[in-house]
């Protein structure tokens, strides 16, 4: 099974545009010193997460019985047996449900006694490596993604 999942190449490109709107809006308005440096460090905001959503891509993958991550500090290949525990968050805030996948990873560091410890006890590892992908960053709803995960043989909690 092959799958991947990423912010779609719109979302990335709007920022960038919008990062340079704000710029050009901010130069054509002859906004004082600080209202200047104020709108620079917003723009440059846009412009981090535009890059970050077109140059991470994809996000999460699926392909030959491996699961890909890749975040800002790089990308790394699980097998099953070191993916702990996938499960979906679902959080209410302000009356809006929202969704999140967490993904519980073995850690580099992550030795085979507490390993052995953990799972015995039905958890993760103290130290197992936790990572939150949104539906912006998926591209997708969690759930569905999720439903991908536990069919390809993944530990997917419900």
């Amino acid at each position: 099974m092959q799958a991947s999942w990423s912010t779609p190449l719109a979302f990335g490109y709007a920022l960038l545009i919008g990062a340079a709107v704000l710029v050009v809006g901010t130069l054509a308005a002859g906004i004082d010193a600080i209202g200047m440096v104020l709108v620079l460090v917003a723009a440059l905001g846009l412009v981090f997460f535009g890059v970050s959503a077109l140059r991470l891509r994809p996000r999460l993958a699926v392909h030959d019985n491996l699961l890909t991550v890749r975040t800002l500090t790089g990308q790394r290949s699980y097998p099953p047996e070191e993916v702990y525990r996938i499960r979906v968050l679902s959080l209410r805030h302000i009356g809006r449900r929202s969704s999140q996948l967490e993904l519980d990873l073995a850690n580099d560091a992550t030795t085979s006694r507490d390993d052995e410890e953990s799972r015995r006890r039905g958890l993760p590892p103290a130290d197992s490596r936790l990572v939150v992908f949104g539906r912006w960053d998926l591209g997708d709803d969690p759930h569905a993604v999720a439903e991908v995960l536990a069919a390809a043989g993944f530990p997917v909690e419900q």
